[in-house]
């Protein structure tokens, strides 16, 4: 038996206020740091009385290599939704038989994009020496400043690589990805790619890319291909010869 409903709506003891959507919507403001740490996110030299030290590349966190390994993991993940090919821990010679371990080489329309993943933690910022950044730790009581090479220039390197492998000249382009959660300064933010970004950016044809044909794109990326699956297997080769080099 069905029974009527009262046209009449239940009383509550709470009073009701009915929603308004907000008219706009604006992100809470960006936390800043405190002023003591406003230094490190300034391109320019270590204070006088700070303790420096030069690495060979930035100090992630205590687990260096395995932040590393997943940032470069991060960064597959977003290759494979991109639908290009694309190879990872890529090793190859130079014009002297060196070898130079690069993390992601991407196969685009108009050229060969080389990728260098750094997992940077901390507050990362550029000096007075374009071809040196530094790095501190300021937030976990470290006073200690970290210079390194700027990965831009690490990457140079390995754009020259390609090239000389591939046979391409003016079609091989440059990208550093951050994959960690470092804080940078305005003038590292504007150079490096943030994870979030990294598709749209490589979908993007650079401005000075000039025109490839097909055959010759596939024709150097047939050589890396070939080349890089000749020197697999050569991480310890490619580690003593790291060892051997001076920053």
């Amino acid at each position: 038996m069905l029974t009527k409903l009262s046209a009449k709506p239940p009383t509550h003891n709470k009073s009701f206020t009915s929603y308004k959507p907000p008219t706009s919507y604006s992100s809470p403001p960006p936390t800043e740091p405190d002023g003591d740490l406003l230094s490190d996110l300034s391109d320019d030299e270590p204070p006088q009385e700070a303790s420096v030290q030069s690495v060979s590349d930035a100090f992630e966190n205590e687990q260096a290599i395995a932040k590393g390994l997943e940032g470069e993991r991060r960064v597959n993940r977003i290759l494979q939704t991109l639908g290009r090919p694309y190879l990872s821990n890529v090793y190859l010679r130079d014009e002297r038989g060196t070898l130079t371990q690069i993390d992601h080489l991407v196969k685009m329309h108009w050229g060969i994009v080389v990728i260098e993943t750094k997992t940077y933690g901390g507050f990362v910022s550029g000096t007075a020496n374009p071809d040196t950044w530094k790095q501190s730790f300021r937030k976990f009581g470290s006073r200690k400043y970290y210079l390194f090479q700027n990965p831009f220039r690490q990457n140079y390197r390995h754009v020259c690589v390609v090239q000389h492998v591939s046979g391409l000249q003016r079609n091989v382009f440059s990208h550093v990805v951050l994959a960690g959660d470092a804080r940078t300064s305005l003038f590292i933010h504007k150079q490096v790619i943030r994870l979030r970004r990294l598709k749209t950016e490589l979908q993007k044809r650079p401005e000075k890319a000039p025109h490839i044909d097909y055959k010759d794109l596939d024709l150097a990326w047939n050589r890396l291909k070939q080349q890089a699956k000749a020197n697999r297997g050569c991480e310890a080769e490619h580690l003593a010869s790291l060892q051997s080099r001076s920053f």
